[in-house]
């Protein structure tokens, strides 16, 4: 992915995730354009900005999912969507599942490859699928869960569709 893809895919999950929150039923607690107090306990979440948000994400959540290297920003995308949503350890676990590498949670150069070989439609038809299983799954061990399950499973079905999969200004 070019940085200017990087930079679209980022404000294309804060945009998804949203304002300021501060639900007591879900496990994140109070939280801010997807930044929750819960993983982020030095953060000021009421007063966090777009930006602080952004640079969040790039330094914690895309350089160590390697998405640049991941040719199809789509796919680099939703990898990134949902180390943000469920956790970098998930994400990459499930990449890993659907391209076929050694499920180990570390994202290596053998599963930058395998993703870059793995044409889109397989991938997000495979991956959808375990990302909704998964979700289903967090409603079944907790079902005080269970109203988010909906807007998961909305979520497990994005494709990316605003971000193009041609390098941004060469179309």
């Amino acid at each position: 992915m070019t940085d200017t893809q990087i930079k679209a895919a980022i404000l294309h999950t804060i945009r998804k995730e949203g304002g300021y929150v501060n639900d007591p039923v879900d496990r994140g607690g109070e939280t801010k354009y997807g930044i929750s107090k819960r993983s982020w306990p030095d953060v000021d979440i009421a007063n966090l900005t777009i930006w602080q948000a952004f640079a969040i994400y790039r330094k914690w959540y895309a350089n160590p999912l390697r998405i640049a290297e991941i040719n199809n920003p789509r796919i680099g995308w939703k990898i990134f969507d949902v180390g943000v949503n469920a956790g970098l350890s998930r994400a990459v676990k499930l990449t890993q599942g659907v391209v076929g590498t050694d499920v180990d949670g570390i994202i290596g150069r053998q599963t930058i490859a395998a993703i870059n070989e793995t044409d889109e439609a397989t991938f997000f038809m495979h991956f959808i699928s375990a990302l909704e299983s998964f979700y289903v799954d967090i409603v079944e061990r907790n079902p005080g869960q269970e109203r988010f399950l909906r807007q998961w499973l909305k979520r497990a079905s994005d494709v990316g569709a605003g971000l193009c999969c041609s390098p941004i200004g060469n179309r």
